[in-house]
Formats: C-alpha cells, structure tokens, sequence
C-alpha cells in the first residue's frame, strides 16, 4: 500500500498481530490518524538536523518524518512492532537515513520489564504495563542514548511512550535545559495512579521552555495543561509561531 502525505509518499505491508492491519494505514491516509502529529513533523523538520523518534510502533511517523530530516534515529523495545517497522523500512529503498534500535528510553541504563494491555506490538505498549504480558528491555537514559549514537545535530525529539514519559521526564530534565531542543510530547495523563503529582511533574518539566503549544499549535500556558485532555500531545520550543 502506498501512503501520500503532503506530497511524501512511502510504501507500507500488512502487520499480523498488530491492531487492525489495513484498517490504521487507510486511517493515516485518509488523515484520520493524528493529521496534527504529521503537520508538525512537516514544520519543524529540516535536511540539516535530525531528530528523534522515541516509541516508533511500525513506523508512520518515522516514514513520513525521515524523509524530511537528515536522519532519523527510532526507538522502539516492542518485538513485534520492531519487526514490522523495519519491513516497512525496507518496502522502502529510498529511505535510507534511519537508525532503528530496540532500546527502550528510561530514566536508567540497564533492564526493566515492559508489557502491553493485550499483544506485542499493539499501540500501547509501554514500561507502566510490567504485571500480565511483559518482557525485559534493555534501556538507556536520552543522555547516554546521544552518546552511544554520538548525536550531535538534532533539534527535534518526538516521544510517544505510552505513559513511560512519568519515568523519563524528570531524569531527562536537566538534559534538555542544556540542549532545548523542539520537543512533541504525547501526555497519558489517564494512566497515571497520582494524576496530580502527574501534571505538577510536566508543568516543572514546561517551565524550561519559552513557549508551550497544544497539537494544534495554539499558544497555551503551563497551568492549562491541567485542563488538557488526558491522552494529548504537547509542543515545546523556544521558537516563535
């Protein structure tokens, strides 16, 4: 199947195990999956940096986004959505500027259990759902992450962990007060056993930011993300809109 989205255009196959198959990919092409999270990618990716694609799943985003940036660096510790990412590379001979690994990005380095609601390579799998249907992972902090890849052009981190950003973003904070790159996070707020502890930790996390839009790149302050909805996505940048 080919998907065209704003004018990029990559070839994708059927995922066995994988939510519904043909049915998401007809989503994405006929922009009923997250047509924002494309918009932004289109904005703020450019030839001369890279960027990180941090919980990848089978690969949307990182199709779409590695053909617009110098090169493309895609986390994803689930097995099964592993695989399927890297065929879906393959489909596609021209894309050949992206480093697919299976770390799992955390607030350590070393191993921590990782499960999903249901199967291997759903949407949702994350670090939170270590009790029913888990396996181990090899993680890494972003920090040492950058220097084993030896990172030193990216200005863009989109971060899709399925509520393992509650781990993440305090470990990583100080880290991205040095470098401040634009940041496209994606809140599970409804997972979260201290909702409030929660969104007081992602406020603290904001404040290192200039601005702070919703997905749909309206300007919004610190306190309305106590207002957002539970399962949303938020820009941080120091770049004026």
């Amino acid at each position: 199947m080919i998907i065209n989205k704003k004018n990029i255009t990559f070839e994708v196959d059927d995922f066995i195990g994988c939510d519904n198959g043909w049915e998401f990919w007809d989503h994405v092409s006929n922009d009923l999956w997250e047509p924002h999270t494309f918009d932004i990618l289109y904005k703020f990716l450019d030839k001369e940096h890279s960027y990180l694609d941090i919980g990848a799943w089978i690969g949307p985003t990182v199709l779409f986004g590695s053909q617009l940036a110098k090169k493309c660096y895609a986390f994803e510790p689930d097995p099964t959505a592993f695989a399927v990412l890297n065929k879906n590379l393959n489909l596609n001979n021209k894309i050949s500027n992206v480093q697919t690994s299976q770390l799992a990005i955390s607030n350590i380095n070393g191993k921590l259990k990782m499960g999903s609601n249901s199967d291997n390579g759903d949407s949702m799998s994350s670090l939170l759902f270590n009790k029913n249907s888990s396996w181990e992972v090899n993680t890494t902090t972003l920090k040492e992450c950058f220097n084993m890849f030896n990172i030193t052009d990216c200005n863009f981190i989109k971060m899709d962990v399925e509520g393992g950003e509650s781990l993440i973003l305090p470990e990583a904070k100080d880290f991205f007060k040095i470098h401040q790159p634009t940041f496209y996070l994606a809140l599970h707020t409804q997972w979260m056993d201290d909702k409030s502890k929660f969104l007081e930790m992602v406020k603290d996390f904001c404040s290192i930011y200039k601005n702070l839009y919703n997905n749909k790149l309206e300007k919004i302050n610190i306190d309305d993300i106590d207002y957002l909805p539970t399962f949303t996505e938020i820009l941080l940048t120091n770049k004026d809109l």
